[in-house]
């Protein structure tokens, strides 16, 4: 995944239920644990109607646009 590609959130967060969408803006590497990390923001949902960004893992995330 890259920057500029649409994604479904699969693990509910704080504020953020599952199958929220949002755009990968910037992707970091963490380096004490050698993995991705996505920056996303968020399209408003029901609780954030204002765009928000968050922080994932791959794990986390559902890629929606095709590569």
């Amino acid at each position: 995944m890259k920057a500029g590609d649409l994604v479904r959130i699969k693990r509910a967060s704080l504020g953020v239920p599952v199958d929220t969408h949002g755009l990968i803006v910037d992707v970091f590497t963490s380096p004490s644990h050698q993995m991705l990390i996505y920056e996303l923001v968020l399209i408003g949902s029901h609780k954030h109607p204002q765009v928000s960004k968050r922080r994932y893992i791959r794990q986390d995330l559902e890629q929606l646009t095709t590569p």
